[in-house]
């Protein structure tokens, strides 16, 4: 996936030393190789820049970050040490429809950058700090919680290593697992923002989260977006009518764990919301599910119809291939892992008591 503030970086032709020290030696050069390889810039003399594939690319996408501006606006500051961890939040929050600066923290801004970081300072309605060690030992982040400070920002700390300190420990901040490991599990731990986000913006998370759901690329994005949706009944008449228009069409939602239940659960409760073309249509995919289970055949979105526990649901999967048949048996085998350590965890507690 290709970040926008990245590549927005080489409009200005920039040498290596620049690059370094914008990204970090280690984030620096592995964004740097990817974007050569994928042709997005060139190297002319000493300096690297955008190439015409390049230019193209940041044309289609920016009127994407323009198009967002009326959205609840973020600012995530952190130690240029954790940038990975700072976009993949950033990754994950944008796709619930926010609208996210990731400042990069480079050892010496240029002034240029300064003022772009002053500028998204004073237009952000959230001000959030990943608080770690590196964050604390950071040239800039505290001038960064400063001004967020005296600008009487809303600050959301997430500590991941340490708690709030200096203008902003008097917040309370979230408490954010970073050593988890499987993909939902990680899933669910950057869900606890968005649902800390929400006590303080409810109308605005929300819309943001419903315009979302037709941009839900992934199984595990669709399950966690539904795991969201039941903790945020009831909904109004548009608000089911895009939960169900988007299922019937997306099998990244519709094919997710937890997904189908729920949506006959859904479909039962709000019947008279639920316009009735769209509500024969997921009705009809439902059906075709369940004649195709009785037969062992396919779901409607060309994927196996699985039944049973982990494995043997994992077994059923013998024979498919592709990228998403892999992406489930992966699932798969993980929740294999977890069940087969239930029984000594709970023989543990036993012998504990």
């Amino acid at each position: 996936m290709i970040d926008l503030e990245d590549l927005k970086f080489f409009q200005k032709g920039r040498n290596l030393d620049e690059i370094l020290s914008e990204f970090g030696n280690i984030s620096g050069t592995e964004i740097l190789k990817k974007f050569l390889e994928e042709g997005f810039i060139k190297k002319e003399g000493e300096y690297f820049k955008l190439s015409d594939s390049g230019k193209k690319k940041l044309k289609k996408i920016m009127p994407k970050e323009r198009k967002v501006d009326k959205k609840l606006k973020i600012f995530l500051s952190y130690s240029s040490l954790d940038y990975e961890l700072a976009k993949e939040i950033k990754s994950f929050l944008e796709s619930f429809g926010l609208n996210v600066f990731l400042a990069h923290t480079s050892i010496e801004p240029s002034l240029n950058w300064v003022e772009e970081i002053h500028k998204n300072l004073n237009d952000c309605d959230i001000f959030i700090p990943l608080l770690t060690e590196a964050f604390k030992d950071s040239n800039w982040t505290d001038q960064e919680s400063g001004i967020a400070y005296d600008k009487n920002k809303k600050i959301f700390p997430i500590s991941i290593s340490i708690t709030p300190y200096g203008f902003i420990g008097k917040f309370q901040a979230l408490r954010f697992d970073n050593t988890q490991k499987m993909e939902l599990l990680r899933l669910m731990e950057k869900l606890k923002i968005i649902k800390r986000l929400m006590k303080d913006f409810p109308t605005k998370i929300r819309q943001s989260f419903f315009s979302s759901l037709e941009k839900t690329f992934t199984f595990r994005m669709g399950t966690t977006k539904f795991r969201f949706l039941k903790e945020i009944e009831p909904f109004t008449k548009e608000e089911i009518n895009k939960i169900i228009k988007e299922s019937a069409q997306n099998n990244q939602i519709y094919e997710a764990n937890e997904v189908k239940p729920y949506l006959t659960e859904l479909i039962e409760k709000y019947k008279d919301k639920i316009e009735p073309t769209l509500k024969e249509r997921i009705k009809q995919i439902i059906e075709n599910d369940r004649a195709r289970e009785m037969l062992g055949g396919k779901s409607e979105g060309g994927f196996p119809i699985l039944f049973g526990d982990a494995k043997q649901k994992l077994k059923q999967l013998e024979g498919y291939g592709g990228e998403k048949i892999e992406e489930m048996r992966e699932e798969l085998k993980k929740e294999i892992k977890v069940e087969e350590k239930k029984p000594s965890l709970v023989k543990g507690a036993k012998d504990g008591l």
